[in-house]
């Protein structure tokens, strides 16, 4: 042990080594735009939806919550789509999932639905001893876990996904009036592109077998053929005054009572290699915010806020 020009150069090495991320390790980067439909000035401060003859760069990354490259795309999992919009200003971080709820809202759980979340290290399939342990003491839970576990829980592309923010943002506009919302995607889709629930289901556990990158290849493919993905924005709007109520993040907004309104459309231009961002520098970290649209401050959503950002530091990625 005494080469010493060696040691440090072990030692460089080693820290090129990226390290993975908490969760949502395997993704895939795509690039592309966004445009509001209307001014939404009335609303909100936000450059992004003040005017809608102006578009905004997105760099979107769509991943698995659980799983690590070659775990399936198609297994059962909650899928995750963060998108990164890129102002004149500034970016804003907009972070969701296929499934309209999670499992806590206590950020004091977090470590042990890590735990319980975790794959096996064989068969790549979650743990039901500690899953299910962790529904029982956790009842909240069960309204993800039931989802998870029904037709929500596989998909067969990411571009047929319905993706829901179940952080609760905040609109504020010139004036100062504030109000709470939440956020959701649908695909907008082609003809003859939809599928029933059954048949999704069937497709998705059959590729999970035969095709680890299916979601993946099926999105650079459509890209490279020119059917871009489109994706609709729709927010739900609830009163400032509903306030800790509505921030639940165990509970949906019913649809009835809190109608998705059409806000833009983002559409998908790149993917994969193409991008200026590579998959692993990327970082989408919910305190990045426009003037006029930020996530509600709780407690859970600070320290979700720090542990992506020291993750970012630590894998070397931009912030």
């Amino acid at each position: 042990m005494t080469d010493f020009l060696l040691l440090d150069q072990l030692g460089r090495m080693i820290r090129e080594v990226k390290r993975p991320r908490l969760m949502y390790r395997k993704g895939i980067v795509a690039e592309g735009f966004f445009r509001p439909y209307m001014s939404w000035s009335d609303h909100t401060r936000a450059e992004m939806l003040r005017n809608p003859d102006e578009i905004t760069a997105v760099t979107v990354r769509f991943s698995s919550m659980t799983g690590d490259r070659g775990t399936p795309d198609t297994a059962r999992n909650i899928k995750g789509m963060a998108v990164k919009f890129r102002g004149r200003d500034g970016c804003l971080d907009l972070i969701c999932q296929s499934l309209p709820v999670f499992f806590i809202n206590d950020e004091g759980k977090f470590p042990y639905l890590k735990d319980a979340m975790s794959r096996r290290s064989c068969f790549d399939r979650y743990d039901k001893e500690r899953l299910w342990r962790f529904a029982a003491e956790n009842p909240e839970s069960l309204n993800c876990i039931i989802r998870l576990f029904s037709c929500q829980g596989l998909c067969e592309s990411f571009v047929d996904v319905k993706w829901y923010s179940v952080n609760t943002y905040v609109w504020e506009n010139a004036e100062g009036k504030r109000i709470l919302i939440r956020y959701k995607w649908s695909p907008v889709l082609r003809k003859g592109e939809i599928k029933t629930c059954m048949t999704g289901r069937i497709r998705a556990e059959f590729m999970a077998g035969f095709d680890p990158d299916r979601c993946e290849e099926d999105l650079e493919s459509r890209i490279r053929e020119g059917r871009f993905p489109c994706f609709e924005l729709q927010v739900q709007m609830r009163s400032w005054e509903d306030g800790r109520d509505a921030v639940r993040r165990t509970l949906c907004w019913d649809e009835k009572q809190f109608p998705p309104v059409p806000a833009g459309v983002m559409k998908l231009t790149k993917a994969g290699n193409e991008c200026m961002e590579s998959e692993d520098s990327i970082s989408f970290i919910p305190g990045n915010t426009f003037d006029g649209m930020y996530i509600y401050g709780d407690e859970f959503s600070r320290i979700m806020e720090h542990a992506q950002r020291t993750g970012a530091a630590q894998r070397g990625g931009s912030l």
